[in-house]
């Protein structure tokens, strides 16, 4: 499982009515040509894709930034 592959995605901050401003990760993924969202905090992730063979193993997250 060490072939998992890195997906950059960038923070976004939406209001969310019940918790207020909420950090969240997003990217527009490669393979199913959707946005995928994931709660904020870098690490393993299952995919959101719809044929769930096309991240078998699901892939690392981690947050791209500009001062990098």
């Amino acid at each position: 499982m060490n072939n998992i592959p890195t997906v950059y995605a960038v923070k976004k901050t939406v209001n969310c009515a019940l918790n207020g401003p909420t950090d969240l990760l997003t990217f527009d993924c490669p393979k199913c040509g959707k946005t995928h969202t994931h709660g904020y905090g870098e690490g393993h992730r299952v995919s959101h894709c719809s044929d769930s063979t096309l991240w078998k193993h699901g892939y690392y997250l981690k947050e791209k930034r500009d001062d990098v």
